[in-house]
């Protein structure tokens, strides 16, 4: 089993720079860092799509 190995800086810029994805929320603090991503644009779906019922 081969391991990589990625600073946690490193695998945040990686996702920032990731084409179709955008940060949608950021929370820091000394210790931590919470990013979370979104794909873009979201997918626009009516419920009834969504729940596969149209």
């Amino acid at each position: 089993m081969t391991e990589h190995f990625r600073s946690g800086d490193a695998v945040h810029a990686a996702l920032a720079a990731r084409r179709g994805l955008t940060r949608l929320a950021r929370h820091e603090e000394d210790d931590f860092l919470l990013e979370v991503f979104t794909r873009v644009p979201p997918p626009a779906r009516l419920v009834a799509q969504r729940e596969r019922l149209a």
